[in-house]
């Protein structure tokens, strides 16, 4: 009983070995036809590593699912304990190339504008033919400031402009701005001394301004 038991756990080791020394082949070569491995023999030393030689095939199509390709090696020159055949993946290289289209006009409910792209000759065969870009429309809203401030309000303690759309989409940009600041002392009472106070201290942020214009 004891000596089945040792037998097979002897076969089992060498089954095991066996399977490592596989997992363990050497990449010697790789050409543009073949590929060569070194494979590990016996234990210890004792058999001289072996080589397989493979004759390369060609690269699969794409695997939409994976994205991925694959190619088998046929055995070519080897002894019985070189594999038959092996098989090597790679992932996809994609080679799309698209013509850009002309930007759409803006979409008023979306704010966004969109542009289709047409694949370009030679590229490769799991490509889309046409691809859909969009991006967030610019609104360029552009103010005249000139427009002079109110009096000031006693119960807010700011003062008022309107200031009128001059350039821009109307169905984007409001025919008009209402902007506000504090009011500074002298302002609202006529006094020159005021007026200039509250021009040196405007303190409105204007994003862009030329010309007297305000862009928003």
């Amino acid at each position: 009983m004891n000596s089945c038991l040792l037998a097979c756990f002897i076969i089992s080791s060498c089954i095991i070995l066996e399977a490592v020394c596989h997992l363990h082949d050497e990449l010697l070569h790789d050409s543009d036809h073949e590929v060569v491995y070194r494979v590990p023999r016996g234990i210890h030393g004792k058999k001289k590593d072996g080589e397989c030689r493979y004759k390369k095939g060609p690269w699969s199509d794409c695997e939409a699912s994976s994205n991925m390709q694959r190619k088998t090696l046929n055995l070519k020159r080897g002894d019985t304990s070189c594999e038959q055949t092996k098989v090597i993946t790679r992932k996809c290289k994609k080679a799309c190339k698209y013509e850009k289209g002309d930007w759409s006009d803006c979409e008023i409910s979306t704010n966004m504008r969109t542009r289709i792209d047409n694949l370009k000759p030679k590229s490769d065969s799991s490509c889309q033919p046409t691809r859909t870009i969009s991006k967030k429309c610019k609104k360029v809203c552009k103010y005249n400031k000139q427009a002079l401030w109110g009096e000031c309000d006693p119960a807010t303690g700011k003062k008022t402009k309107v200031l009128v759309l001059k350039s821009g989409n109307p169905q984007v940009c409001e025919p008009n701005k209402k902007v506000t600041k504090p009011c500074h002392k002298g302002s609202g009472h006529g006094g020159h001394k005021g007026v200039n106070k509250g021009r040196k201290a405007d303190d409105y942020g204007d994003e862009d301004e030329t010309n007297g214009d305000l862009v928003l």
